[in-house]
């Protein structure tokens, strides 16, 4: 199915991407994500993986896939960091070279909804807050 894809704030280098990614996937989810790789990750790294605790019981979704531009959410490319250990956690992110962390609002959630934009842009704006607040 079709989707739109928007980077803000975003910054793409050879050796850097730091980019707040909304996802609006048609008929399934939208998701917002920090996508950090190169430089800008290894900036974060220790403070993401001080952070297991927030990230668990904020119901966020941590990549778990080698292939950081897939955006399915299914068991072999996100998982609720909620069902990781803090091993396991640490173990993803220590793992690779990029990292995604992610929260996803389903359809359900916004369907019938008077206020539909409302209930997206709080969402998101929320959800931006807390990862800006992670890595501060």
């Amino acid at each position: 199915l079709p989707f739109i894809i928007l980077d803000y704030p975003r910054q793409f280098s050879k050796h850097s991407i730091f980019a707040y990614r909304t996802m609006f996937w048609w008929g399934n989810f939208i998701s917002f994500t920090l996508h950090l790789q190169g430089r800008a990750f290894n900036s974060y790294k220790k403070k993401i993986l001080s952070r297991y605790n927030i990230l668990r019981k904020g119901k966020f979704f941590i990549c778990v896939n080698k292939a950081q531009w897939d955006h399915r959410y299914e068991s072999t490319n996100y998982r609720l960091v909620g069902k990781l250990s803090a091993a396991e956690f640490a173990s993803e992110i220590n793992g690779k070279s990029f990292l995604k962390i992610s929260k996803k609002i389903e359809l359900p959630e916004i369907v019938g909804n008077s206020n539909v934009m409302a209930t997206v842009t709080r969402f998101g704006l929320a959800t931006y807050q807390e990862l800006l607040q992670m890595i501060k």
